[in-house]
């Protein structure tokens, strides 16, 4: 877990001796709508689970175990969209609880006006439906071809969401809330073996939904090293009569498992270990 430190600037308070009407009229101007207003807010604190990029960091060990540490990272860019509009922001500071100081320059708005907070930025253009990046087909093109390590999910696959609204005052602008980005996948481990806990190398993994088309929920790609365990991104999955297929290349074969009634949660974190079979092909 990375350590940031955290700077704060004190304002200076100007005293001046004397104003003039045409000066205090000139303060109370409202910002034109358009114009450019300076913006910063607070966005809460990931938490545990499949939540917000920076390094993800697997806990294996003490009370926490079989979690995934996460945090904010200096940097990382936000969108803000609101009336048709929308603006990026970075993350400023990470502060000491977690929570994030987001900054930057904005379109002014109205005083209560919905926005929707999106992280990665570039994620609210994946769909004219922000909360529909998951259904996008560049985004689902790349859940097909992770290399099934974390650091392809945070780089590549973390979605998060969050609702609020603007506060405006004056000539500056935020939000009327401390707003929680929800993560919009789960992280899917996959230790793989067959028949009595004997580990298998695969250099392919696929997730498939099987119906009256057959759609890849996630997988790999060729991967260049054999691996017993894959970290896949999965979309959430809520509906528990759903059927699904594991399908595994090895260099002696491929394999597969299939279950039904899986359900995974956006935002959690899961671990299986699966048996496979040898897979026969007609």
């Amino acid at each position: 877990m990375k350590t940031f430190k955290i700077f704060s600037t004190a304002a200076l308070a100007f005293m001046m001796a004397a104003c003039s009407s045409e000066e205090t009229a000139l303060n109370n101007t409202p910002v034109q709508q358009g114009q450019k207003v300076p913006f910063s807010a607070t966005i809460a604190a990931p938490g545990s689970g499949a939540g917000t990029r920076t390094e993800y960091t697997e806990v294996t060990t003490g009370s926490a175990a079989g979690t995934i540490n996460v945090a904010w990272k200096a940097g990382d860019e936000i969108a803000l969209i609101h009336n048709g509009k929308a603006d990026v922001v970075k993350v400023e500071t990470v502060n000491e609880d977690g929570s994030a100081t987001i900054t930057g320059d904005i379109t002014v708005g109205i005083d209560g006006e919905a926005v929707e907070v999106c992280y990665p930025a570039a994620a609210w253009e994946w769909n004219d439906e922000v909360k529909g990046a998951m259904k996008n087909a560049d985004y689902i093109a790349k859940t097909t071809v992770q290399d099934g390590t974390l650091k392809y999910i945070q780089d590549n696959l973390d979605v998060r969401m969050g609702e609020s609204k603007l506060k405006v005052d004056g000539g500056k602008a935020t939000l009327n809330d401390n707003v929680t980005l929800a993560s919009q996948i789960a992280i899917w481990k996959l230790t793989l073996q067959v028949n009595e806990e004997v580990a298998i190398n695969v250099t392919k993994v696929s997730v498939m939904l099987y119906g009256e088309e057959t759609v890849t929920l996630a997988g790999t790609k060729e991967l260049s090293t054999a691996t017993s365990t894959v970290y896949l991104a999965m979309p959430e999955m809520y509906e528990a009569e759903v059927s699904i297929t594991i399908e595994a290349v090895t260099d002696d074969g491929n394999y597969i498992y299939e279950t039904s009634g899986l359900t995974l949660a956006a935002g959690k974190y899961y671990q299986s270990t699966v048996t496979m079979e040898p897979q026969y092909l007609e």
